[in-house]
């Protein structure tokens, strides 16, 4: 007959490779820079071409972090972000549509040194995270 402490250690071993094999399907559906690259054109409306953004009231993504951006986003979609101009366009977008308007802005490179933004969202930043 079978420990109970034999059992055990099957169970953790089977759940472990379970857990494995489903974070590397889910690394395998990678953001896509070229989908990102696609769904853009809104954003660039007012975020400026490759996301560098001309105006201190709207901030400039090149460059970010993917994950910065992606987190915005998904505030947005969760309401637990909000503005006027934002707001009615994240309900739109899907995770993956989120993911990979993130990668892609990320890998656009700063067109202008020192975008300066708004003080007030600076200030505002802390308490977003």
């Amino acid at each position: 007959m079978r420990s109970i402490s034999s059992f055990n250690s099957s169970w953790a071993a089977a759940v472990s490779a379970a857990v494995f094999s489903l974070c590397n399907l889910a690394g395998s559906a990678a953001a896509d820079i070229d989908a990102g690259r696609a769904k853009a054109p809104l954003c660039v409306a007012c975020h400026g071409p490759g996301g560098n953004s001309a105006m201190p009231e709207i901030p400039a993504m090149a460059g970010m972090p993917a994950q910065s951006i992606d987190t915005a986003l998904y505030q947005f979609l969760e309401g637990n972000r909000k503005n006027p101009s934002m707001s009615p366009f994240a309900p739109n977008l899907s995770n993956g549509d989120m993911n990979n308007l993130a990668v892609y802005f990320a890998s656009e490179k700063c067109a202008r040194a020192g975008h300066q933004t708004k003080p007030e969202n600076v200030e505002a930043g802390p308490r977003l995270g």
